[in-house]
């Protein structure tokens, strides 16, 4: 697996995992969502590296 699905992997189960255990919602939006997202963009954009090597 490369690098990036497994930090968008583990990103993803960190907020997942704070979104459920925290009963405060500002702490579960400004920590667990941005944490959710950020892990399904690296896994997302996982694939615009390899295009952007294969241009240089």
């Amino acid at each position: 697996m490369i690098s990036q699905v497994k930090w968008g992997i583990a990103l993803i189960v960190c907020g997942l995992v704070l979104i459920a255990a925290v009963d405060n919602t500002v702490i579960r939006l400004v920590y667990g969502v941005p944490l959710v997202v950020f892990g399904g963009a690296l896994i997302y954009f996982k694939s615009r590296e390899k295009v952007i090597e294969e241009i240089k």
